[in-house]
């Protein structure tokens, strides 16, 4: 959110978090970087966005569309909220393919330990719900 604050002069920039620690710091390293008055930060869920239809020109979405539960539901609500002509662009990681869903990284019987701890130390240090 501060890089999209900086990088486009004149915009305001709100970030949504299901995390109250995320959306915290968020607001702490705005406001030391002088930006306060262009960023604000809100817990929300992103499957049932407090917006209005049509508020935004640009959806970022960065390392969390991995995390949603109902792909889909997530992908509608970000249209409703964008802008006709407005842009969603997503930044996400994944470690490997697996056949199919399993209701969480814990359930998924294709990942290995080692793997399932490692998605649960990004999801603890990132303050982050269970990989869908």
């Amino acid at each position: 959110s501060r890089h999209i604050a900086r990088k486009f002069n004149g915009c305001t920039v709100t970030g949504v978090t299901l995390s109250p620690h995320q959306a915290a710091s968020a607001t702490q390293r705005s406001k030391a970087a002088g930006l306060e008055d262009r960023t604000s930060f809100q817990v929300a869920d992103a499957l049932k966005l407090p917006f209005d239809d049509e508020s935004f020109d640009l959806l970022w979405s960065l390392e969390s569309g991995e995390h949603m539960p109902r792909k889909k539901e997530w992908l509608a609500e970000c249209r409703r909220v964008l802008k006709p002509g407005g842009r969603l662009l997503i930044a996400t990681w994944t470690h490997k393919d697996t056949t199919g869903l399993a209701g969480g990284h814990r359930a998924n019987e294709e990942l290995t330990d080692k793997e399932k701890r490692l998605l649960d130390k990004v999801c603890k240090y990132y303050h982050l719900p269970e990989w869908a």
